[in-house]
């Protein structure tokens, strides 16, 4: 969506593209929260705006929000799995753990993935869904702080435990980073806030990176048919504590002609 200003404040817009849950939309923004976040003390109190240089690598370098009492899991690759897994699969970056992860399973990873050129954000998303069968609860498209993403909702079965995740995608130069927070479903909805902190504030070290080309055409058609009442998230700094704040407002998303066509095609090509 368009990055606009209000009252000296990064607006960043989130239309919600898919909705296919079994509930409504207060259901869903209970799972992936847009408004009452966290205020600026509580950031201060409970976050780290962690940086992390993966396989000290300069190109897979990132900063993100995390609560000060999860803990990292070392990732271990030898330099062939690296390269294997750069080339030919996901590449993960981290993984962060809740302090009571061997009840909840609650944990926030990041993963990246070398794309080809001419690939957009949204197609090589649709591709990943298709290609892992995950059909999603709820997927939007937007701007967290300015940078362009998609947001997936879904569910996991494995066995008889259902988990919910939440992976956010956003391109940077010819990679495309993952952030994907995940939990049992009975468990999300208490680190909800928690996700949706990291999914906004991930942040790539390296600047001026271009983001994915190719036709841009499709996408500009659904970002003009977009309501100007999709819901609208805030990330903003506080001049005095220097602090990251995290606030939001959500207003009643409104669907297009252009947004139904988008989700009768999605629908059939499943």
């Amino acid at each position: 969506m368009t990055l606009r200003k209000w009252a000296g404040m990064s607006i960043i817009s989130v239309l919600l593209c898919v909705n296919v849950f079994a509930g409504n939309e207060t259901d869903i923004e209970a799972l992936w929260p847009t408004r009452d976040l966290f205020s600026p003390q509580q950031i201060a109190k409970v976050f780290y705006n962690m940086s992390f240089r993966p396989y000290e690598r300069e190109d897979l370098s990132f900063t993100m929000l995390i609560p000060k009492d999860w803990k990292s899991v070392p990732i271990k690759l030898s330099k062939k799995e690296m390269e294997k897994a750069e080339s030919s699969s996901l590449l993960p970056l981290c993984e962060l753990r809740a302090p009571d992860w061997n009840i909840s399973t609650a944990k926030i990873e990041v993963h990246s993935v070398k794309i080809p050129a001419g690939v957009t954000l949204r197609h090589w998303v649709d591709l990943y869904l298709k290609g892992n069968q995950l059909s999603p609860i709820a997927r939007r498209a937007g701007t967290f702080n300015g940078r362009k993403v998609e947001d997936v909702l879904f569910r996991a079965q494995q066995g008889e435990k259902s988990f919910l995740v939440r992976t956010t995608f956003s391109c940077h130069g010819s990679r495309i980073f993952l952030v994907a927070c995940s939990s049992l479903e009975q468990s999300f909805k208490k680190y909800a806030k928690v996700f949706s902190a990291a999914a906004i504030s991930f942040a790539p070290q390296e600047t001026g990176l271009e983001e994915c080309s190719g036709d841009k055409s499709t996408e500009k058609k659904a970002v003009d048919a977009a309501d100007n009442s999709a819901p609208v998230t805030f990330l903003k700094h506080d001049p005095r504590s220097r602090k990251l704040w995290l606030f939001a407002e959500a207003a009643q998303f409104k669907s297009s002609s252009e947004l139904v066509r988008m989700l009768e095609r999605l629908s059939e090509s499943k």
